[in-house]
């Protein structure tokens, strides 16, 4: 593995466009792919995260994440203080708690726009079985999904982790699900299929890791799309302009009017400076208020923090 680079800042000195912010380690599934699986450590200060949102040079996209960030009490209350500070809050989140239309609309109210669901299996039980260690995920995320789109101003993006012999013929079907929903309630903002390979960090499931070449053969052949249409939309990392800057290896292209997006997870692509999620874009809060390569102060506190 090529040395990782690890440094941290001083809010004021922060250069990262996008922060992750661990609100929580407590989570309400167990899944068997997770980079975060310490439960044991406490849920992060929200003074000390509204004292780091103070002194931020510039406005930057907080992602609001865990572990299972809704198991916070006050999230609807930190996404307003994040918005209260000029920046722009996401939630990355299981669904779980979103199949309560009530609270869906709690999160929007607080002014919640960016929001990302966990879907590994699309509907499939037996998937969600396999990957999230769930009996019942299947259908409240479903119902979480369609609740996004329900209410009007959402963001609407998936995230899917493909796991090699297990969920790659699921991609089809959850790609027809988002589309549909698409179709359906038209939202203002084209909702983003975001589909990575398996990541080496933390808990994950060994053996069934495959190649980003492999994913790119993969959704070539589910969605119909000729592998050489998706390498000439090859995007930067955070955005969606098509560049040959070398930012690691991510593909967006469109599907029935939604668009996906490969995601190289690759230990060796991601954790380096200029890696796809490397040292430049996204940061990490660290417990202690400083802000550090996000990937690399993962990879360094795997099990901890």
């Amino acid at each position: 593995m090529k040395k990782i680079n690890y440094y941290e800042l001083k809010p004021e000195d922060n250069h990262f466009k996008v922060i992750f912010v661990d609100l929580t380690h407590r989570c309400n599934m167990d899944c068997f792919n997770c980079y975060l699986p310490n439960r044991t450590i406490p849920d992060m200060d929200e003074n000390m995260l509204y004292s780091v949102l103070e002194k931020l040079p510039e406005r930057a996209y907080i992602r609001l994440i865990g572990a299972e960030p809704t198991l916070r009490k006050d999230l609807p209350d930190i996404i307003r203080k994040v918005l209260d500070h000029g920046h722009k809050p996401s939630v990355t989140t299981n669904g779980l708690k979103l199949a309560s239309l009530k609270y869906c609309q709690k999160l929007r109210d607080s002014g919640l726009r960016m929001i990302l669901l966990s879907m590994n299996g699309a509907d499939e039980k037996r998937i969600y079985e396999k990957i999230d260690n769930h009996s019942h995920a299947h259908d409240l995320k479903m119902q979480a999904l369609e609740n996004c789109f329900k209410i009007p101003g959402f963001i609407i993006n998936t995230g899917t982790i493909i796991a090699k012999g297990v969920n790659e013929h699921t991609l089809r079907r959850q790609a027809d699900i988002v589309a549909d929903l698409n179709e359906k309630y038209k939202p203002k903002v084209t909702p983003v299929l975001r589909v990575k390979n398996i990541g080496d960090l933390g808990r994950y499931m060994q053996g069934h890791t495959m190649s980003f070449e492999e994913l790119v053969d993969i959704a070539s052949s589910q969605l119909d799309i000729p592998k050489s249409v998706i390498k000439a939309q090859r995007v930067e990392s955070g955005t969606n302009k098509i560049t040959k800057n070398n930012y690691g290896e991510s593909y967006l292209f469109e599907y029935r009017g939604v668009f996906i997006r490969l995601i190289n997870w690759n230990e060796e692509d991601e954790l380096n400076d200029g890696g796809i999620n490397g040292s430049m874009n996204r940061g990490r809060l660290t417990s202690d208020g400083m802000i550090a390569p996000c990937w690399e102060h993962i990879k360094l506190n795997e099990y901890g923090y």
